[in-house]
Protein backbone atom coordinates (compact mmCIF):
# COMPACT_ATOMS: atom_id res chain seq x y z
CA UNK A 1 0.00 0.00 0.00
CA UNK A 2 2.71 2.56 1.00
CA UNK A 3 4.79 1.60 -2.67
CA UNK A 4 1.13 2.28 -4.54
CA UNK A 5 0.79 5.16 -2.72
CA UNK A 6 3.87 7.26 -3.03
CA UNK A 7 4.37 6.33 -6.30
CA UNK A 8 7.26 3.77 -5.79
CA UNK A 9 6.44 1.32 -9.13
CA UNK A 10 10.03 -0.54 -8.34
CA UNK A 11 9.25 -1.34 -4.64
CA UNK A 12 5.42 -2.41 -5.92
CA UNK A 13 6.76 -4.62 -9.09
CA UNK A 14 8.68 -6.14 -6.02
CA UNK A 15 5.71 -7.13 -3.96
CA UNK A 16 3.34 -8.43 -6.64
CA UNK A 17 3.70 -11.60 -7.60
CA UNK A 18 4.34 -12.35 -11.61
CA UNK A 19 1.17 -13.76 -11.53
CA UNK A 20 -1.18 -11.40 -9.62
CA UNK A 21 -4.67 -10.94 -10.53
CA UNK A 22 -6.94 -7.75 -10.09
CA UNK A 23 -10.18 -8.17 -9.58
CA UNK A 24 -12.55 -4.99 -9.20
CA UNK A 25 -16.43 -4.78 -8.15
CA UNK A 26 -18.15 -1.15 -8.37
CA UNK A 27 -21.44 -2.70 -8.85
CA UNK A 28 -21.84 -1.36 -12.23
CA UNK A 29 -22.15 2.27 -10.98
CA UNK A 30 -18.45 3.23 -9.94
CA UNK A 31 -16.03 3.04 -13.06
CA UNK A 32 -13.75 0.27 -12.44
CA UNK A 33 -12.10 -2.56 -14.86
CA UNK A 34 -15.07 -4.94 -15.76
CA UNK A 35 -12.89 -8.28 -15.96
CA UNK A 36 -9.94 -9.23 -13.92
CA UNK A 37 -6.70 -7.84 -15.14
CA UNK A 38 -4.14 -10.95 -15.22
CA UNK A 39 -0.20 -10.37 -14.64
CA UNK A 40 2.29 -8.02 -12.99
CA UNK A 41 2.90 -5.88 -16.20
CA UNK A 42 -0.83 -5.11 -16.45
CA UNK A 43 -1.84 -4.51 -13.60
CA UNK A 44 1.17 -2.36 -12.93
CA UNK A 45 -0.12 -0.38 -16.20
CA UNK A 46 -3.63 -0.26 -14.27
CA UNK A 47 -2.13 1.42 -11.08
CA UNK A 48 -0.19 3.66 -12.51
CA UNK A 49 -2.91 4.99 -14.87
CA UNK A 50 -5.31 4.85 -11.45
CA UNK A 51 -2.74 6.24 -8.87
CA UNK A 52 -3.23 9.97 -11.01
CA UNK A 53 -6.97 9.89 -9.78
CA UNK A 54 -7.36 7.60 -6.91
CA UNK A 55 -4.12 7.16 -4.61
CA UNK A 56 -3.90 10.77 -4.07
CA UNK A 57 -5.47 12.58 -1.21
CA UNK A 58 -6.88 9.01 0.22
CA UNK A 59 -6.51 7.83 3.87
CA UNK A 60 -5.98 3.72 4.03
CA UNK A 61 -6.33 1.85 7.22
CA UNK A 62 -4.75 -1.64 7.31
CA UNK A 63 -7.28 -4.08 8.13
CA UNK A 64 -8.37 -7.77 8.58
CA UNK A 65 -11.05 -8.46 5.74
CA UNK A 66 -12.27 -11.54 4.44
CA UNK A 67 -9.92 -13.38 6.68
CA UNK A 68 -7.27 -11.17 4.36
CA UNK A 69 -4.73 -8.76 5.01
CA UNK A 70 -6.19 -5.97 3.81
CA UNK A 71 -7.32 -1.91 4.05
CA UNK A 72 -10.19 0.52 4.15
CA UNK A 73 -9.95 3.78 2.18
CA UNK A 74 -11.23 6.88 3.37
CA UNK A 75 -11.63 10.01 1.38
CA UNK A 76 -14.32 13.12 0.78
CA UNK A 77 -15.60 11.98 4.23
CA UNK A 78 -16.15 8.28 3.61
CA UNK A 79 -15.64 5.06 2.88
CA UNK A 80 -14.42 4.48 -1.16
CA UNK A 81 -13.10 1.52 -1.15
CA UNK A 82 -12.10 -2.23 0.54
CA UNK A 83 -9.00 -3.85 -0.46
CA UNK A 84 -8.08 -7.07 0.93
CA UNK A 85 -4.93 -9.07 -0.97
CA UNK A 86 -3.15 -12.82 -1.45
CA UNK A 87 0.12 -13.40 -1.35
CA UNK A 88 2.19 -16.58 -0.98
CA UNK A 89 6.09 -16.83 -0.90
CA UNK A 90 6.18 -14.92 -4.65
CA UNK A 91 3.90 -11.82 -3.60
CA UNK A 92 0.57 -10.70 -3.47
CA UNK A 93 -1.36 -12.90 -6.12
CA UNK A 94 -4.64 -11.16 -5.89
CA UNK A 95 -6.00 -7.95 -5.04
CA UNK A 96 -9.65 -7.84 -4.42
CA UNK A 97 -10.87 -3.89 -4.68
CA UNK A 98 -14.32 -3.37 -3.94
CA UNK A 99 -16.03 0.26 -4.47
CA UNK A 100 -19.36 -0.35 -5.21
CA UNK A 101 -21.48 1.95 -2.94
CA UNK A 102 -24.22 -0.58 -2.05
CA UNK A 103 -21.51 -2.87 -0.42
CA UNK A 104 -19.07 0.12 1.22
CA UNK A 105 -22.66 1.16 2.85
CA UNK A 106 -23.04 -2.28 4.48
CA UNK A 107 -19.03 -2.29 5.27
CA UNK A 108 -19.84 1.22 7.09
CA UNK A 109 -22.59 -0.31 9.15
CA UNK A 110 -20.99 -3.20 10.23
CA UNK A 111 -17.88 -1.10 11.02
CA UNK A 112 -20.33 1.09 13.17
CA UNK A 113 -20.84 -1.79 15.33
CA UNK A 114 -17.65 -2.59 16.55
Amino acid sequence: MRAARHGDPGALEKALAADVEWWSDGGGRVKTALRPIPGREKTLRFLDAGSRTFAVGFAYTAVELNAATGALVHGGGGLVATLDFESSGEGITAVHVMTNPDKLNFVGRQLGRM
